[in-house]
């Protein structure tokens, strides 16, 4: 019995099966193309012909050429709409040198001619007949039918957890702690907090979402989509930041913020991709989990850029190890000082080509390596992550839709539901932080401003301590709009560095090539992550004409030749009895490490206000003369990686079009550092003007390292909660500010003894 049978009949013995709904047959009116019901018939056939339509063995939910016609209403843009409608006018007069009769009503020969007449031509006939075969052949492909049968499909059905109970509100508005963002670092603060008794508060801006039962497409089969996975056009014109994503289509949008819904002013060209929701981006995010070592760390001291660190490897190695332990990660121990090993489950393989490109690098190059890349999936079953709820991931690579397995981490499926078991955790969605209240007399913050995001009503709550885990750019606004007599320019921004140094990683190229060798294999289902270059130029020293330097991701798959020759019988044959696989497609993009500069700053533009009455964000950041050489430097290197492997056909690029911020990896602004006259934060994270404030997401780095950097912030955030736990405990933070309280009531209650006397 196959595997997907087997699951499939357990799941239904549990009664946990969810029926999914198929795409609604709805009467479409394709309002872009004003076709009447005869050209509507006419179109069918000529789909039908292309690709025989056999309801009877490949039957789908939906009419093909409603797919084919919504596809081209919605999704094409308005000159692809005009070509179409052009090719299709001089079809039809095609069609009448034939006897003045309906397509359909033609000889096979008189169809074959037509048809081949319109794949020779030069004009838009040729676009016609071309978009009704490639959709017909998407419709075809993506068929329940089709892909079970024939491509062995397989999805794993979801299992039920459980919920978690929120509390919008309380009794009271005062807490031990609050924590604003519910996405990954605000997680592990909020864990932190109520694993240790501490009553928090954590603040989401959007929806909540809860683990499995908010997932809504991650059992959808590609045939259940209306449009088989594809954004339509409308999507696309108006999400011009949200849709550069490659993440962003069908079965994920609604975990992305859209570009209307949420302005910011882009000063130079930067795609801010955000996801407002409990879990934040850790639902989409790329999972990759590579640890820092002292090169990254010092790297700012020994040449000279940005402010040094006032952390080193040393001060975190046990932190990643807890995270690490919590979070699971794949990967194997390597040995490299440039990536320090972790607490590693068992690593995915590489296949056949990725091997063999390892040795070849091995054996040319001493400062090179290719290891596999670690990546935060479960491939070993521990006690923690039962404990959790999560099994073991089921390589389904749509992580992004959110999983039904816990296979990989999010907050949603781990952080949240840990924190909230504590009976610690008041959860609040729809909560837009509008700023961070401080107390001028107390010299400290005392809680937080919030703006309802359905109601707009203002709430304000109350802690010992806020820990700010709001993403890096949102984080700089929250601060920079927290403005008081004591700080006219932001909270903690004494030295007008608030906003300022903001950096990201370069992945702007890629190499491509194809492989020859290795006929005999290929590869079968999918692996959450590939094989990964880590940094070998200006490791021990400087050596070229750009700072820093860059990592590599390699992968290699096997092409699927899929015979889509011909039309009619010929074509569906071809595409049921296509077998043969054909080259390795190898390819790598590259993840430079960008220099913070002052000049790559974001600002307020209090003239213009999103629809909470917030000021929007102005970003300026942009590439550099470092990044263009950088970018040339990969492209040389490994174009040459590649030819001493002896792949073929190698091809390189410099997308210029990939704008800053795509990378989803922006970081700075409040950064750390050991001086107050050039920094924001000390080394435990909290402002240095206020200390009752921690900033731990991406924010608070000083440098970008060429490392994922997910893994760091964890490890950082759980590394500055746990101090400040021991300080509360310890009473280091508090005892000044009751001490302050009690000086500022004697205050109040001196004024209002001589108000008294006054009046009597």
């Amino acid at each position: 019995m196959k595997r997907r049978l087997v699951i499939k009949s357990l799941v239904l013995s549990s009664g946990a099966l969810i029926t999914l709904p198929y795409c609604s047959n709805e009467n479409f009116k394709y309002s872009n193309l004003n076709l009447i019901d005869s050209e509507l018939e006419t179109i069918s056939y000529v789909s039908d012909f292309i690709l025989k339509d056999n309801q009877y063995n490949f039957p789908t939910p939906d009419k093909r050429v409603d797919f084919i016609l919504n596809t081209i209403n919605y999704c094409y843009k308005n000159e692809e709409i005009k070509k179409f409608l052009d090719g299709f006018s001089k079809f039809k007069t095609e069609v009448k040198y034939y006897g003045n009769k309906k397509f359909n009503d033609l000889s096979i020969i008189d169809k074959k001619s037509i048809i081949s007449n319109g794949f020779n031509s030069n004009d838009n006939l040729k676009f016609f007949i071309e978009n009704i075969k490639s959709l017909s052949l998407r419709h075809f492909t993506t068929s329940e039918n089709y892909m079970k049968n024939y491509l062995n499909y397989e999805f794993i059905p979801n299992r039920y957890l459980g919920t978690v109970k929120i509390w919008f509100f309380m009794n009271k508005n005062t807490f031990d702690a609050i924590v604003i963002g519910a996405g990954m670092t605000g997680g592990w603060s909020a864990k932190e907090f109520c694993e240790n008794g501490l009553k928090t508060l954590l603040l989401e801006r959007g929806r909540d979402v809860k683990h499995i039962v908010d997932y809504p497409t991650t059992n959808k089969m590609p045939w259940e989509f209306k449009f088989r996975g594809r954004l339509t056009n409308k999507e696309k014109l108006d999400n011009p930041v949200a849709s550069s994503c490659y993440a962003f289509y069908e079965g994920s949008k609604h975990f992305f913020v859209k570009d209307a819904e949420h302005p910011y002013i882009q000063k130079k060209p930067f795609d801010w991709i955000r996801g407002y929701q409990v879990g934040g981006k850790s639902i989409m995010w790329a999972r990759q989990v590579q640890r820092w070592s002292d090169y990254d760390f010092e790297g700012p001291l020994r040449d000279n850029y940005s402010v040094d660190w006032p952390i080193r490897y040393n001060d975190i190695k046990n932190w990643y190890s807890y995270v690490e332990k919590f979070v699971g990660v794949s990967g194997a121990k390597d040995g490299l000082d440039t990536l320090p090993d972790g607490e590693f489950l068992k690593p995915w393989e590489s296949n056949v080509v990725e091997n063999y490109f390892k040795k070849i690098v091995s054996k040319n190059y001493k400062d090179r390596h290719v290891i596999y890349g670690r990546c935060a999936h479960i491939t070993e079953n521990k006690p923690i992550f039962a404990k959790q709820g999560r099994v073991l991931c089921g390589s389904r690579r749509i992580c992004e839709r959110g999983c039904p397995l816990g296979g990989y981490f999010n907050a949603n499926s781990t952080l949240i539901p840990w924190a909230q078991k504590t009976g610690n955790l008041t959860l609040r969605p729809h909560s837009v932080v509008h700023s961070i209240i401080y107390d001028d007399k107390l010299e400290k913050a005392t809680g937080v401003r919030v703006i309802d995001a359905k109601t707009k009503e203002v709430h304000e709550y109350y802690a010992k301590v806020i820990f700010l885990n709001a993403a890096t750019l949102n984080s700089n606004l929250i601060l920079l709009n927290s403005i008081s007599n004591r700080f006219p320019n932001g909270l903690g921004n004494d030295n007008g560095l608030l906003g300022k140094y903001i950096a990201f990683h370069n992945y702007r190229a890629t190499v491509s090539a194809v492989h020859e060798g290795h006929p005999d294999f290929t590869t079968e289902g999918g692996k959450p992550t590939s094989s990964y270059i880590p940094r070998f130029k200006n490791v021990y020293k400087q050596e070229t004409n750009f700072l820093r330097g860059y990592a590599a991701g390699f992968g290699a798959s096997r092409i699927r030749e899929t015979k889509t020759d011909g039309f009619g019988d010929e074509l569906l044959n071809n595409l049921l009895s296509t077998k043969e696989n054909g080259l390795w497609r190898v390819g790598s993009h590259m993840m430079g490490e960008t220099i913070p500069k002052k000049e790559n700053q974001i600002y307020l533009d209090k003239q213009n206000k999103d629809p909470w009455g917030i000021p929007q964000l102005v970003v300026n950041v942009d590439y550099d003369d470092n990044d263009d050489k950088m970018t040339k430097d990969y492209i040389n290197e490994l174009s040459e990686m590649f030819e001493r492997a002896g792949f073929k056909n190698i091809k390189s690029r410099d997308n210029f079009k990939r704008k800053p911020g795509n990378d989803i990896h922006e970081m700075g602004g409040v950064r750390m550092g050991k001086n107050k006259k050039t920094s924001l934060l000390n080394k435990w994270n909290q402002l240095h003007s206020c200390k009752n404030v921690f900033v731990t997401d991406g924010a608070c780095m000083p440098s970008t390292s060429t490392q994922n950097p997910s893994l760091t912030f964890m490890a950082i955030t759980a590394r500055a909660a746990n101090y400040a736990i021991s300080q509360m405990k310890k009473m280091n933070i508090w005892i000044t500010f009751y001490l302050k309280i009690a000086r500022h009531f004697v205050s109040i209650c001196k004024f209002v003894i001589i108000l008294w006397l006054c009046t009597n």
